[in-house]
């Protein structure tokens, strides 16, 4: 009764209220519900595309890049051997195809990496590569005949 008299409204209209609020609640936590299932589908769905992507990905560096190489090496072998003069345009046509193609491969599978992976950034001391790289040559025929010029 005090709780009436102060508020101006019956416990009967209260609880009718109170039974509401309730209810919007329970509507609101099934909607949640509802949502966060939608964007486990939704991530999941992704997920599996992702799979799909990387195994695409996985066919051209492996299934296409290692016989596009062969042809790469027998067009090689057939320019080297080739004695009729008229071949030798075919043969570099289909060298500089061939090369075209694993280059353009090979960008596909570098975006790939690039976008799927955060790059990361360092510092390269060029001084200390470049001693290594030499020192590495250093035993190579003739190599003492390279004259190298820092600046």
């Amino acid at each position: 009764m005090v709780w009436e008299v102060q508020y101006g409204i019956g416990i009967r209209r209260f609880s009718i209220f109170f039974i509401a609020f309730i209810r919007e609640i329970n509507d609101n936590e099934d909607q949640l519900i509802d949502i966060q299932n939608e964007l486990k589908a939704k991530y999941d769905e992704l997920y599996k595309k992702t799979e799909e992507l990387d195994r695409l990905i996985y066919s051209i560096s492996h299934d296409i890049k290692a016989p596009l190489s062969s042809i790469e090496g027998l067009v090689y072998i057939a320019k080297l051997e080739n004695t009729q003069p008229g071949l030798d345009k075919y043969f570099s046509r289909m060298d500089s195809s061939t090369k075209r193609l694993k280059a353009f491969l090979e960008n596909v599978i570098n975006y790939y990496k690039n976008a799927k992976f955060e790059i990361k950034t360092e510092e390269i001391d060029f001084d200390e590569e470049v001693k290594y790289i030499l020192e590495n040559l250093t035993y190579m025929p003739n190599f003492s005949k390279i004259k190298f010029l820092f600046t």
